[in-house]
């Protein structure tokens, strides 16, 4: 538009100096031809166009309009040689004014003109169906002003050198709904885009994504923290629908690095994430309790680690998808240790897994310390027997204390049997025992302590009997050897 107003100024001083082909022309109506073969046809005076004419430039573009003094004034139409066209108001050669500019390919604009640019409030369509309505300066969309594209997309707001800049609303065809700061057509700043899914994400914004700090609610949970191109990205919280919330580090939308996911059961899992799945180092704490710690792996126990039941029972060993798998202790709130293979939660047993389960058992133990009891209370009685018959010929010595050897033999035997049949009874409680082994070694040392202690009271009452008739004979028999001797 700029060309025209210079080529229509070039023809004015071409007028001005007489030089039309034919010298000059008087005033009133005639046909001027320029030395650059533009050619002119309407109203002369002064020697000048003014008044109504047509002006044909060599190239093709023509106007046809009002002149004064060799100018473009008031109105016309100006068509280049492309047929692009405006029609409107000229001043001194310039489109000025209200107008209509068409281009060939089907834009327009429609609205004030400043010299020989859209100025003030005007509307734009493009050939590509992108519509402006709104402010203009120097050419430009600048000002308040609504844009809206061919695609159903549309901006209402504020506007700088032709480009979204300030304050505004931005509504996606979709229904996704922008509103906040904009900068050379981004979203750029503080903002709130409501998605159409009904998700709300507001904080800050950068290159028209959700960069910086923020907060993002949905039907499903809320995240409040660090994003990055519009992904969780650095350091949050994510609160999740069914009440169950994590704490800690993010990356590309996931949970990634140290963190801590708290359960609405009232499990909590602490340690490390890889892809949003426990991976690395951690501590997990079920509902009921029971916590696993050490390794983790796709999301399950994978590794070393220690699993510590409520009950006060504890594994420790390797793990494999959630379960005991390879090598391993389990030691036993009431004391019994079981150390081993295991493969996918259950123990092999190798060799004398049996006998380690009857020595660590309560009634194995027991069995075996009451037996050695046994054996040293018979080699003691063994040796003050042999004592006494050596260094005691006294008969009657023999027999001031008879009944020590049954009462002891009583009272260990009862020991014996008492301590086998609480060992027979605790095998009926589940709580005690963690599998077969246990529950097979307590049935025999229980029943070995009970047989034991079953014989011995036995034994005692034979020998009591047997002492009773004995010692009467015994006692006749020193009597008459005394009253022998003393005669």
């Amino acid at each position: 538009m700029v060309y025209h107003a210079i080529r229509a100024f070039c023809v004015c001083i071409l007028a001005v100096a007489g030089v039309c082909r034919g010298g000059p022309v008087p005033d009133g109506e005639g046909t001027a031809t320029l030395p650059d073969s533009s050619v002119y046809k309407g109203t002369f005076k002064n020697g000048l166009f003014n008044g109504k004419g047509m002006l044909t430039w060599r190239d093709g573009a023509t106007y046809v309009g009002e002149f004064k003094d060799g100018l473009h004034n008031g109105n016309g139409v100006l068509t280049d040689t492309n047929g692009d066209q405006y029609d409107g108001t000229f001043k001194d050669g310039q489109e000025t004014g209200r107008g209509i500019y068409t281009w060939k390919d089907g834009g327009r604009y429609e609205g004030e003109f400043k010299d020989g640019e859209f100025d003030g409030k005007g509307s734009l369509t493009r050939a590509n169906g992108d519509s402006y309505e709104g402010d203009f300066k120097d050419g430009k969309s600048n000002g308040k002003g609504v844009f809206t594209y061919k695609n159903g997309d549309r901006y209402d707001g504020e506007f700088k050198d032709g480009r979204h800049n300030g304050k505004g609303l931005f509504v996606r065809r979709n229904g996704d709904r922008y509103e906040g700061d904009f900068k050379d057509g981004r979203f750029e700043g503080q903002g709130k885009l409501t998605y159409a899914t009904g998700g709300v994400y507001t904080g800050e914004f950068a290159d028209s994504g959700s960069n910086g700090r923020g907060v993002y609610t949905w039907d499903d949970g809320r995240y409040e923290g660090d994003f990055k191109d519009g992904q969780y990205d650095g350091t949050g919280v994510f609160i999740y629908k069914n009440g169950n919330r994590y704490e800690g580090d993010f990356k590309d939308g996931r949970c990634d690095g140290k963190g801590v996911l708290t359960y609405k059961n009232g499990g909590r899992y602490e340690g490390e994430f890889k892809n949003g799945t426990f991976d690395g180092k951690g501590l997990a704490i079920r509902e009921n309790s029971d916590r696993y710690e050490g390794e983790f792996k796709d999301g399950r126990y994978n590794g070393q680690g220690t699993w510590t039941y409520v009950s006060g029972d504890v594994y420790t060993g390797e793990f494999k998808d959630n379960t005991f798998n390879g090598h391993g202790v389990l030691v036993y709130a009431n004391g019994r240790r079981k150390e081993g293979t295991w493969i996918q939660g259950t123990f092999v047993n190798e060799g004398n897994a049996w006998a380690e389960d009857f020595l660590t058992s309560t009634s194995g133990v027991c069995s075996v310390l009451l037996l050695c009891v046994l054996i040293a209370f018979g080699v003691a009685y063994r040796i003050r027997r042999w004592l006494k018959q050596k260094y005691c010929r006294s008969l009657l010595w023999q027999c001031q204390h008879p009944t020590r050897s049954w009462i002891t033999l009583a009272v260990f035997g009862a020991g014996c049997a008492l301590l086998g049949l609480a060992s027979l009874v605790l095998v009926w409680d589940p709580r005690v025992y963690g599998d077969w082994n246990y529950l097979i070694a307590d049935l025999f040392g229980g029943g070995v302590l009970f047989g034991i202690g079953g014989v011995c009271i036995r034994q005692a009452f034979r020998r009591r009997l047997m002492l009773g008739f004995l010692n009467q004979a015994r006692i006749r028999d020193a009597i008459a050897e005394l009253t022998t001797a003393g005669k």
